[in-house]
């Protein structure tokens, strides 16, 4: 009987002994996943940094690439437009020339409308037909009717009492057209203007 009794003590200490053990390496285990899970987490944290650190490195160089391809696009345009522009330069010079005599053409016209003015150039055109027989002096209606209602007009100067004044529409207001046997004095306003814009162009292609 003694030795059943020993026998059903026995199972019983084993049993308890391959619990404890069983407990142990179920821990251990539970740690070393622990651990391999931090070593991943780490690697993985690494990884990403060191993939971050290139990725950015990565980009910068593209885009200082791209950069640089962006400067050298933008040089050559202007340079293009510098080329152009000297291409041009000719042709704004003409246009400047055009458009100054323009607005001195139309700040003449303005100008000229007045008794005085078509007074000085008639004296100054007739006085080089002094000593012709048969002149004949053309002017604009409006600066006819001027000089005739001055008090002083030229149609009562002794000196060109052999002069001829007739009215003409093709005269602009401001100037005169003289005939005579010893030659033609042209004193047109559109003359006249001709004549400035031709000698201030010559003075542009000297310079």
């Amino acid at each position: 009987m003694s030795n059943v009794i020993k026998l059903g003590i026995k199972p019983c200490k084993i049993n308890i002994k391959l619990k404890d053990s069983f407990e142990e390496e179920v821990q251990e285990a539970a740690q070393e996943k622990d651990r391999l899970r931090e070593m991943l987490d780490e690697r993985y944290q690494q990884g990403y940094k060191t993939g971050h650190e290139e990725a950015v490195t990565q980009l910068q160089k593209e885009y200082a690439a791209q950069l640089m391809t962006k400067y050298s696009e933008a040089e050559k345009i202007l340079n293009e437009i510098n080329e152009n522009l000297s291409a041009y330069d000719p042709l704004f010079e003409n246009l400047v020339v055009k458009l100054s005599i323009a607005i001195g053409e139309k700040i003449v016209k303005r100008e000229v409308k007045s008794s005085s003015h078509i007074n000085e150039i008639l004296m100054e055109s007739i006085r080089k037909v002094l000593g012709s027989n048969n002149t004949i002096v053309r002017l604009n209606p409006e600066d006819f009717q001027l000089i005739n209602n001055d008090s002083q007009n030229l149609f009562s100067e002794h000196t060109f009492s052999k002069i001829k004044f007739e009215p003409d529409d093709r005269i602009e207001e401001g100037g005169c057209f003289i005939e005579s046997e010893i030659g033609n004095v042209d004193a047109r306003l559109s003359t006249q203007i001709n004549e400035i814009k031709k000698q201030f162009e010559l003075s542009l292609e000297a310079n």
